[in-house]
């Protein structure tokens, strides 16, 4: 997925596996939210509510070209040995910077 195109995600702060429906909600909630913030501060917003607009029109593009997106695996490693074998390097490595620094003393 392009960068540009998540940033019109996370503008709208979505998901990447969201829908068609669950994009005009959001875009339909997002105007809501800017124009009762316009009435109250008394503060046209039209320029948010512009990028809203837009925004939503390139996420709809994109998954009516590409489909909507499936769940994205993390791509580090989580297992416990990898871990371990981390915090075991990270103590070896912390305990030999600590006697360096009492040698150079």
């Amino acid at each position: 997925m392009p960068k540009q195109i998540k940033k019109h995600y996370h503008f709208l702060d979505l998901s990447y596996t969201a829908t068609e429906e669950d994009i005009l909600y959001k875009q339909k909630a997002l105007i809501k939210f800017y124009r009762a913030k316009g009435i109250k501060r008394g503060v046209a917003y039209t320029n948010k509510i512009n990028k809203v607009v837009n925004s939503t029109n390139v996420v709809l593009n994109f998954v009516k070209k590409n489909g909507v997106q499936t769940n994205v695996e993390p791509l580090f490693d989580t297992q416990k040995s990898t871990i371990f074998s981390q915090v075991f390097a990270f103590v070896v490595l912390t305990i030999l910077a600590v006697c360096c620094i009492i040698a150079l003393i």
